[in-house]
């Protein structure tokens, strides 16, 4: 299993959320899911990962958020023109 895969699953298996403290903890959930579908990683780990981050957002975000998530996902997808 790939670290960061590893890492994702100990960090949602910890979050306890208490009231406020629980804002704090998505922010800092979102980021890391932004830096590490940044990446360019094995086609699978990138999938888990991004299944992973829409399920996140589909729970504790926006319509809007799941949106974007999934066009990052798209846009990740495609292959990119060289220049």
């Amino acid at each position: 299993m790939h670290l960061y895969t590893v890492y994702h699953v100990v960090f949602i298996a910890n979050i306890l959320c208490a009231n406020a403290a629980c804002d704090v903890v998505h922010v800092t959930y979102r980021s890391l899911f932004d830096r590490v579908t940044s990446l360019r990683l094995p086609a699978k780990r990138i999938k888990f990962l991004f299944d992973r981050y829409i399920a996140f957002e589909t729970t504790h975000g926006s319509d809007d958020s799941v949106n974007a998530v999934r066009q990052k996902a798209h846009n990740y997808a495609e292959p990119t023109e060289p220049s």
